[in-house]
């Protein structure tokens, strides 16, 4: 049976996958044209988290920070090619969107002094953004095209790596899913497994389900968070 941290890695996708999946699929939708806005330089604040200006106990989130994880999203889905196209602002509100809610449960982990990721949980975070961008030679691409620093990227991981953490110690039992909820599931019709015997279905099935009940988890969290801590949005993108 898979721990709660490994259910959380597989399952969440964490902020960037679950705050930006319905982004994903409408990403190949866009026209040439969305991308051929004027070109931002990537400085300035975008958002606050936490206080009305920056300060010690604030999150601070660059305009850099939202571009280089718009950079990181669009390579693995198009390609290198992507490295010469403008970034729509349709993706950048998403990424800020994303960012604002990862920053969120980082200013709840400073807050409750969460203890810091382990080099082990970094490396996991520096492998899945790997993953995310399509392979090290697109990352490697990414990284000579924008003059992006290994420390930047470190920097992500980091921050994934506590996210995931937090998560992972504030979580119940959503990831685990009874035989029981399973065959419920199953006889409901309310999957995309339709034709297959339960035996065949249960394991896709049971997946599905723990990523539906981590995402709604992770949802209500962000949502909580969203009402008492303040945020101050500077960015607007179109």
């Amino acid at each position: 049976m898979m721990g709660r941290r490994a259910i959380l890695n597989s399952g969440l996708a964490l902020l960037i996958g679950f705050f930006l999946c319905p982004l994903l699929s409408r990403i190949e939708l866009l026209a040439p044209r969305a991308f051929a806005e004027t070109k931002r330089i990537g400085d300035g604040i975008a958002a606050i988290v936490g206080a009305a200006v920056p300060s010690r106990d604030s999150e601070v989130i660059l305009r850099s920070d939202v571009d280089l994880r718009a950079r990181i999203l669009l390579l693995g889905r198009g390609g290198v090619e992507t490295l010469d196209r403008n970034l729509p602002d349709a993706l950048l509100a998403e990424v800020l969107r994303s960012l604002i809610d990862e920053a969120l449960i980082l200013y709840e982990a400073r807050r409750i002094d969460l203890p810091h990721p382990s080099e082990a949980e970094i490396a996991r975070e520096r492998a899945r953004l790997v993953s995310a961008a399509g392979g090290e030679a697109r990352l490697r691409a990414l990284k000579e095209r924008f003059d992006v620093s290994e420390a930047e990227l470190m920097q992500i991981a980091r921050r994934r790596a506590r996210v995931v953490g937090f998560l992972a110690a504030h979580l119940g039992d959503e990831g685990i899913v009874t035989e029981q909820a399973l065959r419920e599931r199953f006889e409901s019709g309310d999957h995309p497994f339709v034709g297959l015997s339960f035996e065949d279905a249960a394991a896709g099935l049971q997946l599905m389900i723990r990523d539906e009940r981590v995402s709604q988890a992770v949802a209500d969290w962000v949502r909580v968070l969203r009402e008492r801590v303040k945020i101050v949005i500077r960015a607007r993108y179109g």
